[in-house]
């Protein structure tokens, strides 16, 4: 912290009108503490306690990667990494905050934990408290053990919202996909002949859940994709050049996926209708990153059949490590399933 930096934030020209409303989003209640209003912008201020709980056990867990040691890096150890459950608090994702009646956009918005270090939050509740604002569900809490929020607002009539205590606010959120491990281990055999359904469970909540996997085939992705490219319709939107750009960028790609002559493994499933599979091969998942780290390349394929046996829409995913065309069977994880809450 600077002088300089102190000025800045004091001389900013701000207002500061407090609700005090308590609402229950999710596990911990959030508090409004009121609207923050610039020459610019209208700012919802809220706050939310960190569940420390869980960020203990996300510490916890990153250790035991660290501790893993080099020889054991792998394209699992850094995905896990990398798509660790995230604190999920009632805010995320908003797409509309409804206040008596009137629904308003939420243009951007931030989150951070306090600090008392950290001048501009500490300020902000400062400013509030003198406007009135109080809580009687905050006032006790450690101010470094509270999350703040911050939707910037628009909408027709924004100048004037001016909401209270005994106000009506909801949160209308996007979809978003929330993920769980499986890590279950299965050798699938090409062809259509499977049992009935696989049952599974997530390592962390718990939850039960089945797949039935109706056809694994084998793909020539360069087969595809120039029968694509050969399309007529193609050369209704893209000139001569442009596709030869593309199939040049594209062979480039795929050849570091899927070497000429070798096929990419496709299971085409079916499950609840917001659950989403992702499978990997086994030996992928236990081998090292390259050393851009774990990437990949993106494939859209559909199914023949819209509908499965159990009446749900058919899935398609590609398993991206290149098998030889004459394979039998492959030994893939089912490393985990998203669901998209709403």
């Amino acid at each position: 912290m600077t002088i300089k930096l102190l000025k800045h934030f004091l001389q900013k020209k701000e207002a500061f009108y407090p609700i005090g409303l308590t609402v229950q989003t999710g596990e911990h209640p959030l508090e409004i503490v009121g609207i923050k209003r610039t020459k610019k912008e209208t700012i919802l201020v809220a706050l939310e306690k960190v569940d420390d709980g869980l960020d203990a056990a996300q510490a916890s867990e990153y250790m035991r990667f660290e501790n893993e040691g080099p020889h054991r890096f792998t394209n699992r150890i850094v995905m896990k990494r990398h798509s660790e459950p995230r604190v999920q608090h009632g805010y995320h994702h908003l797409r509309k905050i409804i206040i008596d009646g009137k629904s308003f956009d939420v243009k951007a918005f931030e989150t951070r934990r306090i600090m008392q270090t950290e001048l501009e939050s500490v300020l902000d509740l400062y400013e509030f408290m003198r406007a009135g604002w109080s809580s009687d569900v905050f006032d006790h809490a450690v101010v470094d053990g509270l999350m703040i929020i911050r939707a910037t607002l628009r909408g027709d009539d924004i100048e004037t919202l001016a909401p209270n205590k005994i106000s009506e606010i909801t949160f209308e959120r996007h979809p978003y996909p929330e993920h769980h491990y499986v890590e279950k281990p299965m050798t699938l055999a090409i062809g259509e002949d499977f049992p009935d359904k696989v049952f599974f469970e997530a390592t962390d909540s718990h939850e039960k859940q089945w797949a039935q996997i109706h056809r694994v085939s084998l793909t020539d992705i360069y087969e595809t994709f120039e029968r694509n490219l050969n399309d007529p319709r193609m050369l209704e939107h893209v000139p001569p050049e442009q596709l030869a750009n593309m199939k040049q960028e594209m062979e480039k790609n795929f050849e570091s996926i899927c070497p000429r002559g070798m096929h990419l493994p496709v299971i085409e499933y079916e499950c609840e209708e917001d659950i989403t599979l992702q499978f990997y091969h086994l030996d992928y998942l236990e081998a090292k990153p390259s050393s851009g780290g774990v990437s990949a390349f993106g494939f859209i394929m559909g199914s023949d059949k819209q509908v499965g046996k159990w009446g749900y829409p058919i899935k398609v995913c590609v398993i991206q490590h290149a098998v030889p065309k004459d394979t039998e069977a492959f030994d893939v994880e089912l490393f985990s399933f998203s669901r998209m809450m709403k």
